[in-house]
C-alpha cells in the first residue's frame, strides 16, 4: 500500500495600475508549498531484505518562482 499524497500548489498575483491602460503584474508561485515529503512505493518483493521499506520520494521539494509582467 502506498502512502497518501499531500501536495499543495499556491499562487499569489497582484496587479498595479501604472496609468489608465498600463498594468504591471507581480506573481509568486509555489509548488509543493508546505514542503511535505511525498514517499514512494514500498519494496514489495518478499525475498528482498528491504521488504516493506520505502527508499525513494516522488515529488521534488518546494519550488518558488517569481514573475513580473507589463501590459500596455
Amino acid at each position: 500500500m502506498m502512502p497518501g499524497l499531500n501536495n499543495w500548489d499556491l499562487g499569489i498575483v497582484k496587479n498595479f495600475r501604472v496609468r489608465e491602460h498600463m498594468v504591471t503584474q507581480f506573481r509568486l508561485e509555489m509548488f509543493n508549498a508546505w514542503n511535505h515529503t511525498q514517499f514512494g512505493v514500498p519494496n514489495l518483493s518478499s525475498t528482498n531484505p528491504n521488504f516493506g521499506r520505502i527508499g525513494s520520494t516522488m515529488v521534488s521539494p518546494r519550488r518558488v518562482q517569481l514573475g513580473l509582467k507589463f501590459n500596455y
